[in-house]
């Protein structure tokens, strides 16, 4: 049996639990028309539904949704995660919507609504959904001629350049990030791992098939078996010493050995071009759109009458105390809302879920810090 001590202890850990779980069930429900769960849809005949949007898609105990609903809820989301849950997300739409419902019937049924901190967060929720609203509000307001989206394509013509590659990885000794994939050796030291893709350049340039040395000898066997091919890489998730590299060579072309967090790597470019304006017309657009809703949302700050005491400690984040996590947050990170995350929690690395306002990790609940990585 627990003793008496531990007793209250258990039951305030649990208390803790169910109300972050429900802080974080509050945002998800603050993100939706609220229509959606009020009624539930007259009730159906066994024959189908005329209409198909009057399909009941989704049902919890007493609680139905139908195709139309769910489209309503999808359409409430912020931008971000609406492209992700409007397309291949929604195979993950059940879980969460299922998630919400189980666990805000159970937080009325522990009048966890009344508890200050979920009323904070709510508020909290609730505020950061108007800032978003608004913003897009002002981003549709907002008018882009053809002048602005040509000038626009010409000056960053390069960040549009689709560059394919293959590569050949040799891991060597010490390099400061481990490989994700199984290595098939071991890793060399440095001199050995130059002095081998010295080796395979030289075949290469005499006329070996890239593609055949990367099968035989590369260590990223994520793309060995198919000949080092990387695809159309992208400059946000490739390393940039091989971003560089591609960027600099002509199809056809071979690189000088370079160094990678991984180790020592070879890369070889199979097709360069620019995309057509055509193709980024939209996203060239919203670019726009966001650097004046920007510029309009800091005249508009400029305008408040904002009084800020930079003496408190309010605004100056505490000495950690012995012990206590250490968090590194991204340069990119901002302060987050409330919204579906982008996309699920990668198990192996615990990467949270994350979208552009709210980070998650799964199971719900379970997450250190925002767009953080805690030592």
């Amino acid at each position: 049996m627990l003793s008496e001590t531990l007793i209250p202890h258990t039951r305030d850990e649990g208390r803790r639990r169910l109300i972050r779980l429900v802080v974080i069930v509050a945002a998800l429900w603050l993100a939706w028309p609220r229509a959606a769960w009020s009624q539930p849809p007259a009730p159906q005949s066994e024959a189908k539904p005329s209409n198909p949007g009057d399909r009941v898609v989704l049902t919890i105990g007493e609680k139905k949704l139908t195709a139309t609903q769910v489209e309503q809820i999808i359409e409430a989301l912020p931008r971000e995660s609406r492209a992700f849950y409007g397309g291949e997300g929604k195979k993950f739409l059940p879980t969460y919507l299922v998630q919400m419902a189980v666990l805000s019937d159970e937080a009325r049924k522990h009048n966890l609504q009344t508890d200050p901190q979920v009323q904070q967060a709510i508020e909290n929720a609730t505020e950061a959904i108007l800032a978003n609203a608004e913003r897009e509000r002002i981003e549709k307001s907002l008018a882009v001629d053809e002048r602005q989206l040509q000038e626009a394509y010409q000056q960053h013509k390069t960040d549009y350049e689709a560059v394919r590659i293959r590569h050949i990885l040799i891991r060597t000794a010490g390099s400061p990030v481990a490989f994700p994939a199984s290595p098939p050796r071991p890793a060399l030291p440095e001199a050995e791992a130059r002095e081998k893709l010295e080796g395979l350049r030289k075949q290469i340039l005499a006329g070996v098939d890239f593609a055949q040395l990367a099968r035989q000898y590369s260590d990223d066997q994520t793309t060995a078996g198919a000949g080092g091919d990387m695809g159309y890489i992208n400059r946000q998730k490739v390393v940039p010493p091989i971003v560089a590299a591609a960027h600099a060579l002509a199809p056809g072309q071979v690189s000088d050995i370079i160094r990678t967090p991984y180790g020592l790597e070879l890369v070889k470019v199979e097709d360069r071009h620019v995309k057509p304006f055509s193709e980024i017309r939209q996203e060239l657009e919203a670019q726009i759109r966001k650097t004046q809703a920007d510029q309009v949302i800091q005249k508009l700050i400029g305008d408040s009458k904002v009084v800020a005491d930079n003496q408190s400690s309010s605004f100056h984040p505490q000495p950690q105390a012995s012990g206590s996590p250490v968090v590194h947050y991204h340069r990119s990170s901002r302060p987050p809302s409330h919204a579906f995350p982008k996309t699920l929690s990668d198990r192996r690395n615990k990467v949270p879920l994350r979208d552009s306002t709210l980070t998650i990790c799964e199971p719900i609940g379970d997450c250190s810090a925002h767009q953080a990585k805690v030592e």
